[in-house]
């Protein structure tokens, strides 16, 4: 589903299905922020796979709109930072962003 919709250029809805399907295998059932972060950080499977994909974005060509993600890859964040970055932005999209000044769009 997250393959799809970011297929259809839904990007917040791709977001909101990986999102749960990286709480559904590595969060251990925690959901509160701080808890959830110290699930994924401390799962090392997820956390090399974080940095699998950190290290494939730094060999992709230069975005020419770039987000606060891709200004934070652009730093070569640990898996660390980029998680605790997710996670941050999960509240964002999962609750009401349309509605948000700012809020994000395609």
């Amino acid at each position: 589903m997250a393959r799809q919709a970011a297929l259809a250029k839904r990007y917040i809805d791709s977001f909101r299905f990986s999102f749960l399907l990286f709480e559904s295998l590595y969060g251990q059932g925690k959901f509160k922020s701080v808890q959830l972060k110290q699930m994924l950080v401390s799962s090392d499977d997820f956390a090399e796979a974080i940095q699998h994909a950190i290290n494939e974005w730094a060999n992709r060509p230069a975005i020419k709109k770039p987000s606060e993600t891709s200004a934070l890859l652009a730093k070569s964040p640990d898996s660390q930072a980029l998680i605790s970055q997710r996670i941050e932005k999960r509240g964002r999209y999962f609750h009401g962003n349309i509605k948000k000044k700012g809020g994000w769009h395609p």
